[in-house]
């Protein structure tokens, strides 16, 4: 294997890698058997036709294509291990030349890890752990919300009182006119549970069935939607009904209707434990972030490549339309009731995605100052624990099996052991 390195510019490298035609011939080889198990040659069991059989059948081209792929995966991270380069990101990949006979080549595009000067006995600092603190009132809080849930609602013929759920219809205009969104059919929500906006629940008590009602409210200057903000808006209410909620109490059949539990006391004790779990992991996600708070702050970091910026952006970008897609809502109708576009919360996550390339940035480095490293052994596991729930698919286990995603696991578990590391030299 050849490698050549062309100069860095703003932190980036190229290197141009070529595999000669004997290098060339084990990844053909495994290229024509994995093609001839996918389709039928007269005369031969799925991939056990030979080379020139498969060629004859379906080009030489199609088998150097699947081959080269095969080429880069096994050569693309020992050709940058060759050259000592310390790389962020995922290389980019450009064939070069690819033609049967001749030298396989290929370029890699690499963004190179920035400068980074870490802040002196770092290790010294001290980070204050709290105690999970469970009080009782966070416990009638979740036994309450237990028993809102076997809640059972009566329509009433009065006016609507504080505790009550309603239903309504409601449109919103600005200057009368109606804004996109801004209405709801037979929207139910308790009137004292806050969830709409602020004085639009004190609006509805007094009103019976039936009922219309027209006022101004002026949104929270930090309102989700950025261009409600602060705007004064009329709503159009028509109340359909005001039913009254009625709660079981809070006794030990009550707690046996529910299920695995005996008795009121036991399951209290359960809600008492798993609240503590949650302030525990609470407490580690803040002490964590407080760790890297400070050392991003006292480090001292070299130009950061765009690509890692974007490529962080990009990710937040998913996560957020994961979490809107679990509630069960569009992607696209959520954006247009922000009233953005994609590439405008791209821009708005720019500033969040550099503080958190920051942070994997200086576990990368200080992971590779204390020699960190993951167990092969147990990514080589994990790999085939992934690979068990994917049996049927081929394109998974092909990414699956790929020298990238081995090398994301790795780092994965190395940045976890980092962590670790600085939880139990900086936290007290």
């Amino acid at each position: 294997m050849k490698v050549t390195k062309n100069d860095a510019k703003r932190n980036l490298v190229e290197l141009v890698v070529e595999l000669s035609a004997d290098e060339m011939k084990p990844f053909l080889s495994k290229a024509a058997a994995e093609i001839s198990s996918n389709i039928k040659i007269h005369g031969f069991r799925e991939g056990h036709a030979p080379y020139d059989v498969v060629k004859n059948q379906i080009g030489e081209m199609a088998i150097w294509e699947r081959a080269s792929q095969k080429a880069v995966n096994d050569s693309c991270f020992p050709a940058i291990k060759q050259e000592n380069l310390k790389i962020v990101g995922s290389p980019e990949i450009e064939i070069v030349m690819l033609a049967p006979g001749n030298p396989f080549s290929y370029k890699i595009k690499v963004s190179l890890f920035p400068e980074i000067t870490l802040p002196n006995n770092y290790l010294d600092t001290k980070i204050d752990r709290k105690s999970p603190e469970v009080k009782d009132a966070d416990i009638e809080k979740v036994l309450l919300d237990l028993q809102k849930s076997r809640r059972t609602e009566k329509l009433e013929d009065r006016t609507a009182a504080t505790g009550d759920k309603v239903e309504a219809d409601f449109d919103l205009s600005f200057d009368n006119v109606p804004w996109e969104g801004g209405s709801a059919k037979k929207y139910p929500f308790v009137i004292g549970d806050g969830a709409m906006l602020p004085g639009f629940e004190a609006n509805i008590i007094g009103m019976k069935a039936g009922e219309k009602k027209e006022f101004s409210l002026i949104f929270p200057k930090d309102y989700f939607d950025k261009r409600l903000g602060g705007r004064e808006g009329q709503f159009k209410v028509y109340l359909y009904g005001v039913y009254s909620i009625h709660l079981p109490e809070l006794t030990d059949d009550f707690v046996l209707s529910l299920g695995g539990h005996k008795d009121l006391a036991e399951l209290k004790e359960k809600v008492r434990v798993n609240l503590v779990a949650e302030k525990e992991k609470e407490e580690k996600n803040r002490v964590e972030n407080e760790i890297f708070k400070f050392l991003i702050e006292k480090t001292q970091f070299g130009e950061i490549p765009d690509v890692l910026v974007t490529a962080e952006s990009r990710r937040m970008l998913e996560e957020i339309r994961e979490n809107v897609s679990g509630y069960g809502l569009n992607f696209e109708d959520y954006l247009k009731r922000l009233g953005k576009k994609p590439e405008d919360l791209l821009l708005e996550f720019s500033p969040d995605a550099i503080r958190r390339v920051k942070a994997s940035l200086v576990v990368y480095q200080i992971a590779d100052s204390l020699k960190l490293q993951s167990d092969n052994d147990q990514i080589t596991r994990e790999i085939e624990k992934i690979k068990g729930n994917y049996k049927d698919n081929k394109e998974a286990l092909k990414y699956f099996s790929s020298p990238a995603y081995r090398e994301y696991l790795k780092n994965a578990a190395t940045s976890r052991k980092c962590i670790e590391y600085l939880v139990s030299k900086m936290v007290k």
